[in-house]
Formats: C-alpha cells, structure tokens, sequence
C-alpha cells in the first residue's frame, strides 16, 4: 500500500513546476505533506464521510500559508483530486480488508457510478465474492443493472496479468466478472497460463466464450512459440500429431507448409500471434456452464472466502 501511495504521489508531483523555483518547491512541499497526512488519517482511521473535505481544507491552508494557493489551484482540477480519490479507493473496498497491502495479493474490479452525487468518485470490489452478499450491497449502493455503473479497471494478481486484464477490458457485468474470478481461481496455475494463451487464439473473449472455455481446457492442445505455418508443420511431424504417420527416411522431403494448412483445415485448430491452439475432443463432448443468460450459483470455500474485517467498520458508498 505504502509503494502504491508514493508512486501516485510522484506522479502528481513529477507534474507541478514552475517558472519560479521557489514557487514550485513549495507547491511540491504542500502537495506531499497534504497527501502524507491522508495517508496516514486512513491507515489510522479508515475512510470517513468528511475525509475528502479535511484533504481539501488542510491543503488549501497549507498552499494559503506558503503564498501559493493561486498557483496551486490549477493542480486541483488537472491532476489532484484523481490522485487523492486513487489514494482513498485504495482504502474503500468491498469487502472491507485490515491489510492494507491487500491490493498486491487480490483480483478486484474498480467501479464508478453514473449518480450525480458520486460520478467523480469510484470504489473496488474484491472477486470473487458470495453472489448474494454481492448483488445485496450493489443494490445497497443503488446498482441494480449493469447500465447503472461502469467498470473503470480490471486487476489479475498472478502472472497473466497483463494478457488477460486485456481480454476483460470490455466486460461491464460485474456479477459476470465475479462469476469468471470464482471460476479463473479454480485453475491450476498451468491452466492459467493455457486459459490466457488459448482465448487469444481462439478469439474468445466474449463473457459466454471465456466462461465456458475453463471448463474445457483439458481438451486442448497448446502450443506457444511457433512462428510460421512451416515451423507448425514441423511440429506436428516430429511430435507424430498428423493423421499420417510419415517414417523417419521420409521427413527430408516432406512440405512442412502444406501439411500444416491441411490440419489446420480438418481439425479447425488455430495457429494465431505463435500460439497453436487444437481441440482434441468432439463439438459434442464441449461442456457448457454459462449460456449467456443465466449465471451458474456458487458458493466459497473457506480457502476462497477474503477477510471480512476492515478498516473503520468498512464501507457504504
């Protein structure tokens, strides 16, 4: 958490200058104290009702006491007021958490409300979680459809990050997302990696797609790394994956290009960004637990279940 802050600090800081040095000494001076001083209010106290109005307060004085406050009022508007609503999202979560270091270790979804009251705050939601508990403090907070908010960033806490952060990037259901974060937990890690490399390939990116693809990743045959159709070609040979077997004395004359496009072609497999990606088993053996209407229930382990005990009694938007 205290990594997270600074870096939001240095960001806000890196953009204040200046012509006059002084100027922006000072102005850099009242930002940083101000914003140590949130930080450590929260970590003490967790998030209050008035917290953003005591930021502002204090802020203002400080920058007013330094000569500054014209100066710094622009930094208000451009830049600020984000990074002090990013500093108190980190600490307004749901469920609430004692750790404040919980976002390195958590996959979350960071959501905003289209209500005039809150549209320029957002809040997080820690995934997966209970369905009821769920959907009963969404409706608490006046989110009663999909249309009534929009999801802002998604967060994967393991390796496939990146890859599969850019897959959910569409996704606005946010019961659809903590259906897939229960389901996505299910995996091995080995899975993980496969479920990234397979959607890419596969282009299945879409809610019902993705879904039913971890529950069909034994199924598959994954290949990362081939960089041409000949190089694929090639690979299916020496690994005997053809429906010819071709002996050993043959491979010199072999069109390692014409192979791999006619397997390609009879077994509709995909060779897409060096990932070949083949189904192994019929259309008919497919098993489909999300139709894209009706979420499947589920219930967490306690293994699962994220710690319920938060920061000032935790959090109503």
């Amino acid at each position: 958490m205290r990594e997270y802050f600074e870096e939001q600090k240095r960001l806000l800081l890196d953009q204040v200058s200046g012509r006059n040095p002084e100027v922006e000494r000072k102005l850099k001076e009242a930002f940083s104290a101000a914003l140590d001083s949130a930080f450590e209010d929260m970590k003490e106290n967790g998030v209050q009702p008035d917290s953003e109005e005591r930021f502002w307060k204090q802020l203002s004085q400080m920058l007013s006491d330094c000569g500054c406050l014209q100066y710094g009022y622009r930094y208000f508007e451009n830049v600020a007021d984000k990074v002090y609503l990013a500093l108190e999202n980190r600490f307004r979560c749901w469920p609430p958490q004692e750790d404040p270091g919980w976002p390195d270790n958590a996959n979350y979804v960071q959501v905003q409300r289209w209500d005039e009251g809150n549209s320029h705050k957002y809040f997080t939601l820690i995934l997966p979680a209970e369905p009821e508990a769920l959907q009963a403090y969404l409706q608490k907070n006046g989110i009663n459809s999909p249309q009534a908010c929009r999801v802002l960033d998604i967060h994967i806490a393991d390796s496939n990050r990146m890859e599969l952060e850019d897959i959910l990037s569409d996704w606005q259901d946010i019961m659809t997302l903590n259906y897939f974060f229960y389901r996505y937990g299910l995996l091995p890690a080995d899975e993980k990696k496969d479920l990234t490399l397979a959607a890419y390939a596969l282009c299945a990116v879409t809610e019902k797609g993705l879904i039913n693809l971890t529950a069909n990743l034994d199924g598959l045959l994954i290949k990362q790394g081939i960089r041409s159709v000949e190089e694929l070609g090639r690979f299916l040979v020496e690994n005997d994956l053809c429906f010819i077997h071709f002996e050993d004395d043959m491979l010199p004359y072999l069109d390692y290009t014409k192979i791999a496009t006619k397997h390609l072609k009879e077994t509709n497999s995909r060779l897409c960004v060096g990932i070949y990606v083949e189904d192994t088993v019929s259309q008919e053996e497919h098993i489909e637990i999300y139709d894209g209407v009706n979420l499947p229930d589920f219930t967490l382990t306690q293994e699962d279940r994220q710690e319920t005990q938060g920061f000032g009694g935790g959090m109503t938007l």
